[in-house]
């Protein structure tokens, strides 16, 4: 979630992902603001292959200090996907939550009528990349988790209401990834595919019931235990 810096990935694509960090809102404003002048001025010289955005916006240990103190003191992490450790907000609470939403809803309102913004990528809850169902926390972190006030309806209330942060984008299209969801029972990992399932319908049908347009996506289309446990 940092702002120093935003990292724009794309190369020939036809869909460029732009990398964004949720902090304070006026940096990452002026960030985006470049990066979507430089796809601008490309498709201007190129106009038989103009370029379209994903904006990708993350969080988990990349959160700014500011963030993730909402709701309590950091806490420690281990990943075997980044490897080491990092800090975290409480993702879960009320405080971290609502500053999500309101950091979503301003992006939308400056950009979702932008015609190069093609997706957005929704993220609510995601630790690590912007893969919301990806809890990649080593085992050692549960305790932690537990004595700090997570609980597994928290965490599906986190998911459940993804929607809602960021229903301010409703001309662009969202992308939800979804994988096989993964909770903590008696400090172990437990499935409980019933979850993904829900968020899957709750995509896919989000417009009929006058949400943003989502998809169903995922980005490595198999069931990893590697790439999903806690």
């Amino acid at each position: 979630m940092r702002a120093e810096k935003l990292v724009v990935v794309g190369g020939g694509d036809p869909l460029m992902g732009v990398l964004i960090a949720f902090t304070r809102t006026e940096q990452v404003l002026h960030d985006l603001d470049t990066s979507l002048a430089a796809v601008s001025t490309y498709n201007t010289a190129h106009p038989g292959d103009p370029l379209a955005v994903r904006l990708r916006i993350f969080g988990g240990f990349t959160a700014p200090d500011w963030a993730k103190v909402l709701g309590g003191a950091p806490l420690t992490g281990q990943t075997r996907l980044a490897g080491g450790t990092g800090t975290l907000g409480r993702w879960w609470g009320g405080d971290y939550r609502a500053a999500w939403a309101a950091f979503q809803h301003q992006l939308a309102a400056h950009y979702d009528t932008n015609p190069l913004v093609s997706e957005v990528a929704v993220s609510s809850r995601a630790t690590l990349t912007s893969e919301p169902m990806i809890f990649a926390l080593g085992p050692k972190t549960i305790p932690g988790l537990v004595a700090a006030g997570w609980t597994p309806a928290a965490e599906q209330a986190c998911l459940q209401g993804a929607l809602g942060d960021y229903s301010g984008w409703q001309h662009t299209a969202l992308t939800f990834a979804i994988n096989p969801y993964r909770s903590v029972a008696n400090g172990k990992p437990v499935a409980d595919d019933t979850v993904s399932d829900a968020l899957v319908a709750a995509c896919a049908e989000s417009a009929s019931h006058g949400g943003p347009r989502c998809l169903p996506a995922n980005h490595g289309l198999q069931d990893d235990s590697a790439s999903n446990t806690v």
